[in-house]
């Protein structure tokens, strides 16, 4: 693109970018998130593209570059991100393969058939995960983990209810 045509439209970066919903910027359940687990939370979406929701993850090789120095916080982080509904886990980690997590207002992708979980529509427990007080939510949903054995994963009810 010549300079004359970078002036007139106005874009002189390429490459991707993130989609951030206005939903999720102004709920009452991001506000109350901790200032890493918000960070951590953009880390997620720096990494999500048209269709790898589902292949996202938090190792501290991948974060340690991009300027995280502790283990701790970002364990600290993604645990209430995964408490406050934001994450999910896609798929149980182990040795030499990490975790994997999607976020929940953007539905599950297939990823090559590398999860533990099927394909399907967004979750969407982030809007469920603050009382009316506005305080921070302790609500127990059952089987936010769909890595465990007991009981059905979020997706598979998602899709029996609707």
């Amino acid at each position: 693109m010549n300079r004359r045509r970078q002036r007139s439209t106005g874009r002189r970066e390429s490459g991707s970018f993130s989609a951030w919903p206005h939903a999720c910027h102004d709920a009452e359940a991001f506000k109350q998130l901790t200032l890493p687990a918000r960070a951590l939370l953009f880390e997620f979406l720096g990494q999500l593209r048209a269709a790898n929701n589902g292949d996202l993850c938090c190792a501290y090789a991948l974060l340690r570059p991009r300027g995280w120095r502790s283990r701790d916080t970002i364990e600290r982080a993604r645990h209430e991100l995964e408490e406050a509904g934001w994450l999910v886990r896609t798929r149980q980690g182990g040795r030499n393969q990490p975790n994997l997590y999607a976020v929940t207002w953007r539905g599950v992708d297939d990823c090559g058939g590398k999860l533990d979980v099927p394909a399907g529509p967004p979750l969407g427990t982030w809007k469920n995960s603050i009382d009316m007080t506005g305080k921070r939510a302790t609500v127990a949903r059952e089987a936010v983990n769909p890595c465990t054995a007991n009981g059905q994963h979020p997706l598979k009810v998602a899709r029996e209810a609707g």
